[in-house]
């Protein structure tokens, strides 16, 4: 009996990584600050940019599963350091202006291949 060709194509399994599982894993992957060796962190956002909170927040976590308003990712870094946020309820950027990506990979891509001093 001949096959269809449905029945030809081999079944393919997509593996699908919740938006947490990938927001924690661009955490992992970020690299320490070369000025101060602390770890930035990846903040949940709307499109608007209103905080949402980090992964561990449960906040961000049912936002993540849920974005009514959009879902942006910011870098925050401790404001101790130069390159750091102007105080610890900002994330990065300047002149008022906070750098906002589409995705948690995204931030960390920026963030880890920045311009080595």
């Amino acid at each position: 009996m001949a096959k269809t060709e449905k029945e030809e194509q081999p079944v393919r399994k997509i593996k699908h990584r919740s938006p947490l599982r990938k927001l924690i894993a661009a955490e992992e992957s970020l690299v320490p600050c070369p000025f101060c060796k602390d770890l930035p962190r990846i903040g949940v956002h709307d499109d608007e940019g209103n905080f949402k909170g980090f992964a561990e927040n449960d906040i961000a976590r049912e936002y993540l599963e849920d974005p009514w308003s959009g879902l942006s990712f910011r870098l925050w870094h401790p404001s101790k350091c130069p390159v750091g946020t102007d105080d610890p309820h900002s994330s990065m950027g300047f002149g008022g202006y906070n750098f906002q990506y589409p995705t948690a990979e995204a931030a960390a891509k920026d963030w880890n291949t920045r311009a080595v001093l």
